[in-house]
């Protein structure tokens, strides 16, 4: 019986010996069980962190197309401003070097009438004058008529009053 007692100890020793093998593997693996499973934690928190940024980069990256979009229809758009603006100048040099040469031509043909009406200026002032010596020397043929008339008048009533 001792024997037994004997092989009942050592089957003790080796069962306690095998649960501390067996406790110290299994708190290595609960070890690392734990820190894996803060690790999983930690890095679904940053996941879920990084799908926020995400979402919020998502939403920007939204944003930025549409402004850009924006811009660039806005550029589209001052584009044809400044074609329309550019054709509408240079039309307008046109018409202002056309209005220009008009106002040569009528600032010339205006220079030719000032010089006609000059001309007909003194050409009337030489015919006001010569109207002038006209009617004085009718005037003057009118007084020597008048007087002649009255002459002839008193004449005739001598000779009609002599017997």
């Amino acid at each position: 019986m001792k024997g037994l007692h004997l092989l009942n100890l050592f089957g003790v020793l080796a069962l306690a010996a095998l649960c501390v093998a067996q406790w110290s593997t299994n708190r290595v693996l609960n070890l690392d069980i734990n820190r894996l499973e803060q690790s999983r934690l930690d890095l679904t928190a940053s996941l879920r962190d990084l799908e926020k940024a995400h979402a919020g980069l998502q939403s920007d990256l939204e944003h930025f197309r549409e402004r850009f979009a924006q811009a660039h229809a806005d550029a589209q758009s001052a584009r044809t401003e400044l074609r329309d603006t550019e054709a509408r100048a240079h039309q307008l040099e046109r018409d202002r070097d056309r209005l220009q040469l008009q106002i040569e031509i009528w600032t010339q043909a205006v220079a030719d009438r000032d010089e006609r009406l000059e001309d007909a200026s003194r050409l009337l002032q030489s015919q006001a004058e010569q109207l002038r010596d006209a009617v004085t020397r009718f005037n003057e043929l009118a007084d020597r008529h008048n007087q002649l008339v009255q002459d002839w008048n008193q004449l005739q009533s001598r000779l009609a009053s002599r017997p």
